[in-house]
């Protein structure tokens, strides 16, 4: 893209202005859902820097490795590379990152009975692998449990910084990725 823009530097800022605003909502929604096989042959990126994800076939805490998963206890996929694209912690480029992520945050808590809903009438009868022969009031009540409605704004802002903390450079992103790589030659 920047080779062949009129304006190469400005071409690569909107990339990461791209990059940072999808990544926020990609991992909003990678938290609340929880999406797994979160390798980086999963997750691509368009050449205006927009993060898709790709392969949705393990949600609600399914994995690859049913009960044994590396990325298991992580909240969202947020690697030292995707802090590198940012300019690091100490930007504002991951400053926006975290405003975003936050105010979104707050805008989809608003409408979590809404979300609940549908996941309540997509589970009933469902043979996605996600809900067929599991529990659906756990996964729904879980669901419901990350959306975190009891909280106030304060105390949800605090949550949600936790959890972008916990996923900074998580050890089982890490090793999945290693793994992908060893196992499938993705590249880590």
């Amino acid at each position: 893209m920047t080779e062949h823009a009129a304006n190469p530097g400005e071409a690569f800022q909107s990339a990461q202005r791209n990059f940072v605003r999808s990544l926020a909502a990609y991992s909003l929604l990678s938290y609340l859902f929880l999406f797994k096989d979160r390798h980086n042959g999963n997750i691509m990126l368009d050449t205006a820097g927009h993060v898709i994800h790709i392969d949705f076939g393990f949600v609600f805490g399914i994995a690859p490795g049913g009960n044994f998963s590396l990325e298991g206890s992580t909240p969202f996929k947020l690697t030292e590379e995707m802090i590198e694209v940012m300019d690091g912690l100490r930007s504002s480029l991951f400053s926006e990152f975290v405003t975003l992520f936050c105010c979104g945050f707050l805008a989809l808590q608003a409408h979590c009975d809404t979300f609940v809903t549908l996941v309540e009438v997509t589970s009933r009868g469902s043979t996605f692998p996600c809900f067929d022969g599991k529990d659906s009031a756990d996964i729904i009540s879980k669901m419901q449990e990350r959306f975190c409605p009891e909280l106030n704004k304060e105390e949800t802002i605090a949550h949600v910084l936790d959890v972008i903390k916990e996923s900074i450079g998580s050890y089982g992103t890490k090793q999945y990725d290693y793994f992908q790589y060893l196992s499938q030659g993705i590249a880590a």
